[in-house]
């Protein structure tokens, strides 16, 4: 697991908890969810790897319609920086969400897919592991309260089944 991944993770689950903030509902949540977002927290860079801190800082942009998250931010960890971008949809119904986030590592954008559940997101997708070239289920799930975000993002392990932690960042305006 590679310190690109872990980003591009904890970037894409960042756009879906923000953009469940409020689409399709009566509130104003997701005009809430606009402007800069900065957290902190640690990653690993594989299942039995030292923890490393981390720091990230995010912009939303909530389209016109309400309907649309884009986000774009970087993260920093142990003197590297990683710029990234996405966005997110909303289907309006059943709280799902699609969406696509470009890759830090290189070319190509990785397509994830999201669902509501109170004040939890959980999303999923599939990421190339750049040691084994295997692709891996990989899960993140936020929590939503007032106006912090966290995020616990974790990979399935082919040996196991089971999801191993990966990452876990707070976030706040």
């Amino acid at each position: 697991m590679t310190v690109n991944k872990f980003f591009a993770g904890t970037v894409m689950a960042l756009v879906l908890v923000l953009s469940t903030m409020g689409f399709g509902s009566a509130d104003t949540l997701l005009a809430k969810a606009d402007g800069s977002w900065s957290g902190s927290g640690w990653f690993r860079n594989g299942i039995d790897t030292p923890k490393e801190a981390a720091r990230c800082r995010y912009k939303n942009q909530v389209s016109s319609s309400g309907d649309k998250l884009t986000i774009s931010g970087k993260c920093t960890a142990a003197g590297r920086t990683f710029k990234t971008t996405g966005t997110i949809d909303f289907s309006g119904s059943g709280g799902r969400f699609t969406g696509g986030w470009s890759n830090p590592r290189g070319p190509g954008t990785i397509s994830l897919v999201g669902q509501q559940s109170g004040s939890k997101i959980t999303f999923t997708f599939r990421a190339r592991e750049e040691t084994t070239s295997q692709y891996l289920a990989h899960r993140s799930i936020w929590t939503i309260s007032s106006s912090k975000l966290r995020l616990v993002g974790s990979v399935k392990n082919p040996d196991t089944g089971k999801y191993s932690d990966l990452s876990v960042m707070e976030f706040s305006r």
